[in-house]
């Protein structure tokens, strides 16, 4: 334990929690739908000599963490912008956010790109595992040389801050590592904290979120399907956890999985039929699920306290001052070093101490006037770099 500072199937069931003040998070009604997704589509003749002189971003988002922080910061920007994700259904999105337009096919992407100024990525790497359609589309941005400005997608990664001391480079891989941090192809990085920081584009969340009522819970978050993680540093979490929720069975204790956890391939999967009947995994389709919350980050706010793995996850646990512990490996020590203050564990004795607050030192509260001045700022692309992203 470091305090540090400087059995069975579970029953399926999913509690619709309702609130006193139901009209304060209720869907929004038809009439307050118009003012973010139209009922009808109209039209209006332009002028035949007109010349669009605006700028415009275009956000590529890979998944909906991706698109929750892009909604966000084009929401706050002076520029109009485009939030393009493969197939994703914005219907939802649009029913919270006003001011972006919104595309979900790369067919789309190509008929508006001309008009294109800028383009926000949280890909800033070359990385065969992201889909094919991303992949063209940012070969494109590169050979037009539009300036491609890079933001980090987690708290720690490799392209960002993380390097390891892997020698099996393996982009892929649930067990082999990446080596050095890998290098950008973008023309500006952009960071959360430290030098050329715009802040963690969630810090506004407190001010957003809605009162709920919900039961006391004890919410797990893992991302053991990465590779610093160990088989046995795996064997040891879950078998710590779930033997101090057995401990504990009058506590409800929520899962909430990184999405890459629920692949097949991975040790977290197979360990889902061993948990207690108190640790339910949470999703409208699995063991509980809350009515509105549909991500972690309002789980995590609305939480007793926590149990993790490192993961963006705990910046959510810092903003939200919930108490957490974190789980310790060989592989993370020096990233929990790098903490000002936080407890952490390695064994289920550990895991029954007390947990404490956390301060990452890197939560930094977002700019959007300074994201702005970056994006005034930001420089062409090197089409050369195409030649890199061709490669896969």
């Amino acid at each position: 334990m470091k305090n540090v500072k400087g059995k069975g199937t579970q029953p399926k069931q999913v509690a619709k929690v309702q609130t006193a003040a139901a009209d304060v998070y209720s869907k929004k009604s038809v009439v307050d739908q118009k003012k973010y997704k139209t009922v009808e589509v109209s039209g209006q003749i332009h002028s035949l000599s007109r010349k669009d002189e605006k700028e415009y971003i275009l956000y590529i988002a890979t998944n909906a963490s991706q698109i929750e922080m892009a909604c966000r910061m084009s929401e706050q920007s002076k520029y109009d912008s485009y939030i393009y994700s493969e197939g994703f259904d914005f219907y939802d999105t649009s029913l919270d956010y006003a001011r972006a337009s919104f595309v979900s096919s790369i067919k789309a992407v190509a008929a508006i790109l001309k008009r294109i100024t800028k383009v926000v990525t949280y890909i800033g790497q070359v990385n065969s595992n992201v889909k094919k359609e991303y992949r063209s589309l940012i070969s494109a941005v590169l050979k037009l040389e539009l300036p491609l400005i890079e933001l980090p997608h987690g708290l720690i990664q490799s392209g960002y801050n993380l390097d390891d001391d892997s020698r099996f480079i393996d982009l892929s891989s649930y067990y082999d590592g990446i080596g050095m941090s890998l290098p950008s192809i973008s023309s500006m990085r952009l960071t959360w904290y430290g030098e050329n920081s715009v802040g963690y584009p969630r810090s506004n969340s407190l001010n957003l979120l809605r009162a709920r009522v919900v039961p006391a819970y004890t919410l797990v978050t893992t991302n053991t399907n990465w590779f610093l993680y160990s088989v046995e540093d795996k064997r040891n979490f879950f078998a710590a956890v779930f033997k101090y929720a057995e401990q504990n069975p009058t506590r409800l204790f929520i899962w909430s999985p990184h999405p890459a956890e629920t692949n097949d391939q991975t040790y977290s999967s197979h360990v889902v039929p061993l948990r207690p009947a108190n640790v339910l995994s949470y999703g409208l389709a699995k063991d509980i699920y809350f009515d509105g919350i549909e991500g972690t980050n309002e789980l995590i706010a609305h939480c007793s306290e926590g149990i993790s793995t490192v993961s963006t996850c705990l910046l959510e646990y810092e903003m939200f001052k919930k108490n957490v512990q974190i789980f310790s490996t060989k592989g993370v020590a020096d990233v929990l070093a790098s903490f000002a203050s936080y407890k952490s564990f390695s064994s289920l004795a550990e895991l029954s101490i007390k947990s404490k607050p956390l301060i990452t030192g890197m939560l930094e509260e977002y700019s959007p006037e300074r994201f702005d001045r970056f994006l005034d700022w930001a420089p062409k692309s090197d089409p050369k770099n195409s030649i890199f992203m061709d490669l896969v």
